[in-house]
């Protein structure tokens, strides 16, 4: 919260808002829903790339438990589709300037004063991308020759979900700190 030191903490001052992110998508989707454009699409994004690394996760057990796992494409495991959609299209590392989720979570990071340069929620998602992408480079990775790349899969993708969720409730928090009616 190093951002927002200087905006109020007074509980009673913050009661009102305890309903503002169903008050503020409400009023979106019905008196001007072109101010909704940016967080649903965001949000799209966002639970699109999460299905994505659970496609992966499936079809790397199905490879584990197969009797002939080379019948079942593994594709990037759901890594490599899940950072396409994360770092986007035109990124610069460390900025804010590209087309993808990297680049709004640079948004978020800047709003709470943690990007140096980059937001602490992107570098570990993708040091997490690498900790995966390199569990499915081992030779039989995802066979029943190698039934731990499954848990580890498993392992890795749940952390990157939840720092992928940082940028979700800085969005909210920000919003709700500065009653701001574009989030």
């Amino acid at each position: 919260l190093h951002g927002l030191t200087i905006l109020s903490t007074d509980v009673s001052e913050l009661q009102s808002n305890a309903k503002y992110a169903d008050v503020m998508v409400r009023t979106y989707l019905t008196e001007d829903p072109s101010r909704a454009t940016n967080a649903i699409v965001v949000l799209n994004m966002w639970m699109y790339a999460m299905y994505l690394l659970h496609q992966g996760l499936d079809r790397c057990y199905k490879r584990s438990v197969a009797d002939n796992p080379d019948v079942i494409p593994l594709g990037g495991g759901g890594m490599d589709e899940f950072i396409s959609l994360w770092i986007g299209k035109e990124q610069t590392p460390g900025r804010s300037d590209g087309y993808g989720l990297y680049s709004w979570s640079q948004e978020m990071g800047n709003n709470f004063g943690q990007n140096d340069p980059e937001s602490p929620a992107n570098s570990d998602i993708k040091l997490l991308y690498q900790q995966g992408i390199t569990a499915l480079s081992f030779p039989n990775a995802c066979t029943p020759s190698n039934i731990d790349t499954m848990p580890y899969l498993w392992s890795v993708a749940q952390r990157m979900i939840s720092k992928a969720a940082i940028p979700l409730m800085q969005a909210l928090i920000y919003a709700i700190a500065n009653n701001d009616q574009r989030l």
